[in-house]
């Protein structure tokens, strides 16, 4: 992905499809204390999701993305899917 098509996604929502299966650890929650709830989870290649966009890492190009429930992923490869749409 491009510098200027990551730097695009930053702030967007956008719906993607997964290039391979990936299993990634998805955060549910952080308390006060700093406790993090969180589950793995399995996202199916060719499935599609809808998630927001809240953080981008040039090197190595990874985004930050929460998902509709508020749950949330970081550091997420670029290389693990494509982007089907801005929405």
């Amino acid at each position: 992905m491009t510098k200027k098509k990551l730097e695009s996604l930053d702030g967007k929502e956008i719906r993607i499809e997964w290039l391979e299966d990936v299993e990634l650890e998805v955060v549910e929650s952080v308390d006060k204390k700093d406790n993090i709830k969180s589950s793995m989870e399995t996202f199916l290649k060719g499935t599609t999701i809808d998630v927001d966009v809240y953080g981008i890492d040039e090197k190595p190009q990874t985004v930050d993305v929460q998902f509709g429930d508020g749950s949330v992923v970081t550091r997420l490869p670029t290389k693990v899917f494509k982007v089907k749409e801005i929405l």
